[in-house]
Protein backbone atom coordinates (compact mmCIF):
# COMPACT_ATOMS: atom_id res chain seq x y z
CA UNK A 1 0.00 0.00 0.00
CA UNK A 2 1.16 3.62 -0.66
CA UNK A 3 0.53 6.85 0.60
CA UNK A 4 -2.22 7.62 -2.59
CA UNK A 5 -4.16 4.24 -1.46
CA UNK A 6 -4.08 5.46 1.85
CA UNK A 7 -5.81 8.78 1.21
CA UNK A 8 -8.43 7.09 -0.83
CA UNK A 9 -9.60 4.79 1.94
CA UNK A 10 -8.79 6.66 5.11
CA UNK A 11 -12.54 7.42 5.90
CA UNK A 12 -13.66 3.86 5.17
CA UNK A 13 -10.86 2.97 7.51
CA UNK A 14 -12.10 5.23 10.30
CA UNK A 15 -15.73 4.28 9.98
CA UNK A 16 -14.44 0.56 10.02
CA UNK A 17 -15.83 -0.48 6.72
CA UNK A 18 -12.64 -2.51 5.43
CA UNK A 19 -12.18 -5.74 4.92
CA UNK A 20 -9.55 -7.58 8.03
CA UNK A 21 -6.90 -7.91 5.24
CA UNK A 22 -6.93 -4.05 4.16
CA UNK A 23 -7.16 -3.29 7.81
CA UNK A 24 -3.59 -4.97 8.25
CA UNK A 25 -2.63 -3.35 4.97
CA UNK A 26 -3.29 -0.05 6.25
CA UNK A 27 -1.80 -0.84 9.94
CA UNK A 28 2.08 -1.64 8.36
CA UNK A 29 1.54 1.45 5.89
CA UNK A 30 0.68 3.35 8.97
CA UNK A 31 3.84 2.06 10.85
CA UNK A 32 6.36 3.66 8.20
CA UNK A 33 4.32 6.53 7.00
CA UNK A 34 4.32 9.81 9.32
CA UNK A 35 2.52 11.94 6.47
CA UNK A 36 -0.16 9.00 6.56
CA UNK A 37 0.09 9.02 10.32
CA UNK A 38 -0.81 12.81 10.45
CA UNK A 39 -3.41 12.66 7.78
CA UNK A 40 -5.40 10.17 9.61
CA UNK A 41 -5.06 12.36 12.95
CA UNK A 42 -6.08 15.42 11.15
CA UNK A 43 -9.43 13.00 9.37
CA UNK A 44 -9.95 12.08 12.79
CA UNK A 45 -9.83 15.48 14.74
CA UNK A 46 -12.42 16.31 12.25
CA UNK A 47 -15.06 13.67 12.48
CA UNK A 48 -14.90 14.48 16.20
CA UNK A 49 -15.44 18.29 15.78
CA UNK A 50 -18.22 17.47 13.42
CA UNK A 51 -20.17 15.15 15.46
CA UNK A 52 -19.73 17.36 18.52
CA UNK A 53 -21.21 20.21 16.40
CA UNK A 54 -24.15 18.23 15.46
CA UNK A 55 -24.17 16.94 18.98
CA UNK A 56 -23.96 20.21 20.37
CA UNK A 57 -26.26 22.09 18.20
CA UNK A 58 -29.52 23.81 19.15
CA UNK A 59 -31.48 21.25 17.16
CA UNK A 60 -29.89 18.57 18.51
CA UNK A 61 -31.32 19.57 22.00
CA UNK A 62 -34.32 18.43 24.43
CA UNK A 63 -36.89 21.19 25.47
CA UNK A 64 -35.62 20.92 29.21
CA UNK A 65 -39.31 21.90 30.62
CA UNK A 66 -40.33 19.00 28.25
CA UNK A 67 -38.05 16.48 29.63
CA UNK A 68 -38.75 17.09 33.02
CA UNK A 69 -42.28 16.45 32.53
CA UNK A 70 -42.26 13.67 30.97
CA UNK A 71 -39.76 12.31 33.51
CA UNK A 72 -42.21 13.24 36.41
CA UNK A 73 -44.83 11.71 34.95
CA UNK A 74 -43.42 8.13 34.67
CA UNK A 75 -42.19 8.02 37.92
CA UNK A 76 -45.38 8.99 39.84
CA UNK A 77 -47.09 6.28 37.04
CA UNK A 78 -44.66 3.91 38.20
CA UNK A 79 -44.19 4.81 41.72
CA UNK A 80 -47.70 4.87 42.89
CA UNK A 81 -49.21 1.12 44.44
CA UNK A 82 -52.38 0.64 43.00
CA UNK A 83 -51.53 1.38 39.32
CA UNK A 84 -54.87 0.93 36.69
CA UNK A 85 -54.82 -0.43 33.28
CA UNK A 86 -55.30 3.31 32.29
CA UNK A 87 -52.57 4.85 34.03
CA UNK A 88 -50.50 1.90 32.76
CA UNK A 89 -51.01 2.51 29.23
CA UNK A 90 -50.85 6.92 30.11
CA UNK A 91 -47.23 5.60 31.28
CA UNK A 92 -46.04 3.17 27.97
CA UNK A 93 -47.58 6.08 26.11
CA UNK A 94 -45.36 8.77 27.34
CA UNK A 95 -42.22 6.51 27.32
CA UNK A 96 -43.53 5.55 23.19
CA UNK A 97 -43.29 9.35 22.65
CA UNK A 98 -39.90 9.79 24.31
CA UNK A 99 -38.75 6.46 22.30
CA UNK A 100 -40.22 8.39 19.03
CA UNK A 101 -38.10 11.80 19.82
CA UNK A 102 -35.20 10.25 20.40
CA UNK A 103 -35.14 8.20 17.27
CA UNK A 104 -36.67 11.05 15.39
CA UNK A 105 -33.69 13.22 16.63
CA UNK A 106 -31.06 10.82 15.57
CA UNK A 107 -32.02 10.56 12.11
CA UNK A 108 -32.12 14.49 12.06
CA UNK A 109 -28.52 14.42 13.71
CA UNK A 110 -27.45 11.93 10.92
CA UNK A 111 -28.54 13.46 8.21
CA UNK A 112 -27.62 16.81 9.12
CA UNK A 113 -23.70 15.51 9.89
CA UNK A 114 -24.02 14.27 6.28
CA UNK A 115 -24.46 17.37 4.53
CA UNK A 116 -22.04 19.41 7.46
CA UNK A 117 -19.14 17.05 6.24
CA UNK A 118 -20.10 18.01 2.56
CA UNK A 119 -19.92 21.71 3.74
CA UNK A 120 -16.71 21.53 4.80
CA UNK A 121 -15.13 20.45 1.57
CA UNK A 122 -15.04 22.71 -1.13
CA UNK A 123 -16.90 21.26 -4.73
CA UNK A 124 -14.71 19.68 -6.56
CA UNK A 125 -13.00 18.17 -3.57
CA UNK A 126 -14.07 14.96 -2.07
CA UNK A 127 -13.05 13.34 1.51
CA UNK A 128 -10.45 10.83 -0.12
CA UNK A 129 -8.60 13.31 -2.40
CA UNK A 130 -8.24 16.47 0.07
CA UNK A 131 -5.91 17.22 2.99
CA UNK A 132 -7.70 18.61 6.14
CA UNK A 133 -5.79 21.10 7.40
CA UNK A 134 -6.46 22.52 11.15
CA UNK A 135 -9.16 24.70 11.39
CA UNK A 136 -8.57 28.26 10.65
CA UNK A 137 -6.29 27.17 7.57
CA UNK A 138 -7.66 27.09 4.24
CA UNK A 139 -8.65 23.05 2.18
CA UNK A 140 -5.72 22.84 -0.55
CA UNK A 141 -7.65 21.54 -3.64
CA UNK A 142 -7.67 18.04 -4.86
CA UNK A 143 -5.47 18.83 -7.87
CA UNK A 144 -2.94 20.42 -5.63
CA UNK A 145 -2.78 17.71 -3.09
CA UNK A 146 -2.34 15.28 -6.22
CA UNK A 147 0.38 17.08 -7.79
CA UNK A 148 2.44 18.07 -4.58
CA UNK A 149 3.60 14.31 -4.86
CA UNK A 150 5.23 15.27 -8.29
CA UNK A 151 6.45 18.14 -7.25
CA UNK A 152 8.59 16.68 -4.01
CA UNK A 153 9.79 13.73 -6.23
CA UNK A 154 11.18 16.63 -9.31
CA UNK A 155 12.67 18.56 -6.22
CA UNK A 156 14.77 15.57 -4.77
CA UNK A 157 15.56 13.43 -8.01
CA UNK A 158 16.09 16.87 -10.51
CA UNK A 159 17.04 19.40 -8.43
CA UNK A 160 18.65 17.32 -5.70
CA UNK A 161 20.31 14.17 -6.73
CA UNK A 162 20.41 14.84 -10.72
CA UNK A 163 18.50 11.38 -11.47
CA UNK A 164 15.67 12.31 -14.27
CA UNK A 165 15.21 9.94 -16.46
CA UNK A 166 14.72 12.17 -19.73
CA UNK A 167 16.79 14.96 -20.08
CA UNK A 168 15.24 18.30 -19.39
CA UNK A 169 15.20 21.28 -22.20
CA UNK A 170 15.91 24.61 -21.93
CA UNK A 171 13.13 27.13 -20.75
CA UNK A 172 13.66 28.70 -24.52
CA UNK A 173 12.99 25.32 -26.50
CA UNK A 174 10.50 24.43 -24.07
CA UNK A 175 8.73 28.24 -25.23
CA UNK A 176 8.91 27.20 -28.84
CA UNK A 177 8.05 23.74 -28.60
CA UNK A 178 5.47 23.24 -25.79
CA UNK A 179 4.14 26.53 -23.74
CA UNK A 180 5.08 30.47 -24.59
CA UNK A 181 4.81 30.69 -20.53
CA UNK A 182 8.00 29.47 -20.20
CA UNK A 183 10.30 32.14 -21.43
CA UNK A 184 11.48 34.33 -18.78
CA UNK A 185 9.85 32.78 -16.00
CA UNK A 186 12.58 32.23 -14.15
CA UNK A 187 13.90 35.61 -14.62
CA UNK A 188 10.57 36.84 -13.59
CA UNK A 189 10.74 34.34 -10.13
CA UNK A 190 14.33 35.22 -9.33
CA UNK A 191 14.06 39.50 -9.90
CA UNK A 192 10.94 38.83 -6.97
CA UNK A 193 12.83 36.78 -5.21
CA UNK A 194 15.76 39.19 -5.49
CA UNK A 195 13.72 42.07 -4.20
CA UNK A 196 12.87 40.41 -0.91
CA UNK A 197 16.21 38.61 -0.19
CA UNK A 198 18.74 40.42 -2.17
CA UNK A 199 21.94 38.81 -2.51
CA UNK A 200 20.64 35.68 -0.70
CA UNK A 201 18.74 34.66 -3.61
CA UNK A 202 20.87 32.81 -6.35
CA UNK A 203 19.70 30.96 -9.42
CA UNK A 204 21.16 27.25 -9.78
CA UNK A 205 19.62 26.20 -12.91
CA UNK A 206 16.20 26.70 -14.58
CA UNK A 207 14.41 24.15 -17.38
CA UNK A 208 11.67 22.25 -18.59
CA UNK A 209 11.34 18.90 -17.43
CA UNK A 210 9.18 15.60 -16.55
CA UNK A 211 8.80 13.25 -13.17
CA UNK A 212 6.32 10.31 -13.14
CA UNK A 213 4.79 11.61 -16.37
CA UNK A 214 4.27 15.27 -15.69
CA UNK A 215 6.01 17.99 -16.76
CA UNK A 216 7.04 20.88 -14.74
CA UNK A 217 9.00 24.57 -15.44
CA UNK A 218 11.78 24.12 -12.87
CA UNK A 219 13.75 26.90 -11.74
CA UNK A 220 16.12 25.95 -8.72
CA UNK A 221 17.19 28.43 -6.52
CA UNK A 222 19.74 29.36 -3.70
CA UNK A 223 18.46 30.72 -0.87
CA UNK A 224 20.22 31.43 2.16
CA UNK A 225 22.23 27.99 1.19
CA UNK A 226 18.97 26.35 1.00
CA UNK A 227 18.20 24.19 -2.23
CA UNK A 228 14.83 25.28 -3.17
CA UNK A 229 12.53 24.57 -5.88
CA UNK A 230 10.55 26.49 -7.83
CA UNK A 231 7.57 24.86 -10.10
CA UNK A 232 4.95 25.69 -12.60
CA UNK A 233 2.72 22.99 -14.28
CA UNK A 234 -0.16 23.32 -16.72
CA UNK A 235 -3.72 22.60 -14.16
CA UNK A 236 -6.81 20.73 -15.93
CA UNK A 237 -10.04 23.02 -17.38
CA UNK A 238 -12.03 21.23 -14.72
CA UNK A 239 -10.12 23.42 -11.63
CA UNK A 240 -10.04 26.47 -10.31
CA UNK A 241 -7.47 28.97 -9.35
CA UNK A 242 -6.74 29.02 -5.68
CA UNK A 243 -6.71 31.89 -3.73
CA UNK A 244 -3.40 32.71 -1.62
CA UNK A 245 -0.57 30.44 -1.34
CA UNK A 246 -1.15 28.00 0.90
CA UNK A 247 1.13 24.83 2.91
CA UNK A 248 0.52 21.84 0.42
CA UNK A 249 2.36 19.04 2.95
CA UNK A 250 5.23 17.92 3.85
CA UNK A 251 7.98 14.91 2.69
CA UNK A 252 10.46 13.84 4.72
CA UNK A 253 12.40 16.76 5.82
CA UNK A 254 10.62 18.78 3.01
CA UNK A 255 7.40 21.20 2.91
CA UNK A 256 6.10 22.55 0.44
CA UNK A 257 3.35 25.40 -0.49
CA UNK A 258 1.30 25.69 -3.01
CA UNK A 259 -1.36 28.21 -5.13
CA UNK A 260 -2.82 28.17 -8.68
CA UNK A 261 -3.12 31.35 -11.25
CA UNK A 262 -4.40 31.67 -15.00
CA UNK A 263 -5.17 27.62 -15.25
CA UNK A 264 -1.39 27.22 -14.30
CA UNK A 265 -0.25 25.25 -10.49
CA UNK A 266 2.73 26.56 -8.65
CA UNK A 267 4.79 25.00 -5.97
CA UNK A 268 7.42 25.99 -3.84
CA UNK A 269 9.68 23.01 -1.95
CA UNK A 270 12.12 23.23 -0.03
CA UNK A 271 13.90 21.93 3.12
CA UNK A 272 13.58 24.97 4.89
CA UNK A 273 10.16 25.18 8.20
CA UNK A 274 6.46 25.50 6.18
CA UNK A 275 6.48 29.24 7.63
CA UNK A 276 9.34 29.88 5.47
CA UNK A 277 8.57 28.24 2.49
CA UNK A 278 4.88 29.77 2.67
CA UNK A 279 7.05 32.86 2.57
CA UNK A 280 8.78 32.01 -1.02
CA UNK A 281 5.42 31.30 -2.08
CA UNK A 282 4.65 34.50 -1.29
CA UNK A 283 7.18 36.47 -2.17
CA UNK A 284 6.48 35.03 -5.48
CA UNK A 285 2.99 35.08 -6.26
CA UNK A 286 2.35 38.26 -7.47
CA UNK A 287 4.88 37.98 -10.15
CA UNK A 288 3.99 34.50 -11.22
CA UNK A 289 0.49 35.81 -11.97
CA UNK A 290 1.90 38.70 -13.88
CA UNK A 291 4.03 36.41 -15.75
CA UNK A 292 1.46 34.07 -16.72
CA UNK A 293 -0.95 37.09 -17.79
CA UNK A 294 1.71 38.58 -20.03
CA UNK A 295 2.34 35.16 -21.93
CA UNK A 296 -1.17 34.23 -22.63
CA UNK A 297 -1.62 38.08 -24.07
CA UNK A 298 1.73 37.45 -26.26
CA UNK A 299 0.27 34.08 -26.91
Amino acid sequence: MNCRDFSEIVDSYLSNELLVETNHDVIRHLEHCRDCRELLAERRELRARLKGAVVRADYSQIDPAFAVRVRDELRSKFERPARSFAGMRLAFAGLAVVIIAVIGIALYVLSTRKSTEQAVLPPEATPSNVIIPPEGTQVVPAFLVEVSRDAFDDHKNCALAHKLKERPISLEKAARTVDAVNLGFDRDVMDALRERFGNDAKLIKAHYCVINGRYFTHVVVALANRTTSVLLTKQTDAERDSADPMPCGSDTNLSAACFSSGGYAVFVVSDSLESETLQVANTISGAVARHISKAKVAA
